[in-house]
């Protein structure tokens, strides 16, 4: 891509619309984070149109598109993108390996299993720290270290809300150091206004509910309180780049982190910035 096409912004929604697929994926090479997630968005629309050159980007030149590719699996369950995206654990680039192992945990496909061990067992950080609630369902004594050092490495505030509400207080206390470094604390619940009403994202919002309803609400009931058409003066549709956005699916299932594990969390407890008012 020249310096003209990586300054001009792709219409995703014309490339949609004309099932442009190659377009496409060019748009999630592009510097505009809003035009990649837009591309993602729409990729998974494509269906098996889309499935051969998807597995080609997977070793483009460019890693903001191998990366965006197993992005774009993430949502698929797809079991012929599996060993795809196994190779893609052994990328050069750490954040496509993060992207990778993030989108095999999420398929749930038990052929992913071994190669995320063998990313633990040598130290892939990125990858450790793209598949990190694979890593703490499991629960395996001693891998708490590699946890930890891939939260500071490569981690992210999802990464650390999910260790934040895990039952292993080694990873609970370094997750509350990464949050307090950067200026988050812990909310407690009751306050008023209703701690919800405190978060500008609705991705927190949802974490905060969570946190006041308890383990009686489903994550889909939350999913669909936030991700859906809401009703009232206050609703909106989700944007497309937002429902794209990885980081708004990763917060909310961070937040409600239900599924049974040795480590697994009940009552997620929500984070706020400082200065944030209350």
């Amino acid at each position: 891509m020249g310096i003209l096409g990586r300054l001009s912004k792709p219409n995703v929604k014309d490339l949609a619309e004309k099932r442009d697929v190659e377009g496409l994926i060019r748009a999630l090479g592009h510097w505009d984070g809003n035009v990649r997630n837009g591309a993602v968005f729409a990729l998974r629309g494509m269906g098996e149109s889309a499935f051969g050159s998807l597995t080609r980007a997977l070793n483009d030149a460019n890693w903001r598109i191998r990366a965006g590719a197993a992005a774009v699996f993430a949502r698929s369950r797809e079991p012929r993108a599996v060993e795809p995206l196994t190779s893609a654990l052994r990328d050069e680039d750490a954040r496509v390996r993060k992207q990778a192992a993030y989108t095999l945990d999420l398929m749930g496909d038990a052929r992913a299993t071994e190669p995320l061990l063998a990313a633990m067992r040598n130290n892939d950080y990125a990858a450790v720290a793209g598949a990190y609630s694979f890593f703490v369902m499991r629960g395996e004594p001693g891998t708490e270290d590699t946890l930890i050092k891939a939260l500071n490495k490569h981690g992210d505030l999802s990464m650390a809300r999910c260790l934040l509400n895990c039952r292993n207080e080694k990873l609970k206390n370094a997750a509350q150091g990464w949050l307090a470094m950067r200026g988050y604390r812990t909310v407690a619940a009751g306050t008023t206004p209703k701690v919800y009403e405190l978060f500008s994202s609705e991705a927190e919002k949802a974490t905060a509910f969570m946190f006041e309803q308890g383990s009686n609400v489903s994550f889909d009931e939350v999913f669909n309180i936030f991700f859906s058409p809401v009703r009232g003066a206050k609703g909106r549709e989700p944007t497309p780049e937002e429902k794209a956005s990885m980081d708004f699916r990763d917060d909310l299932f961070a937040a409600y982190f239900g599924r049974p594990g040795v480590w697994g969390g009940s009552k997620p407890a929500p984070i706020k910035k400082e200065n944030a008012s209350s």
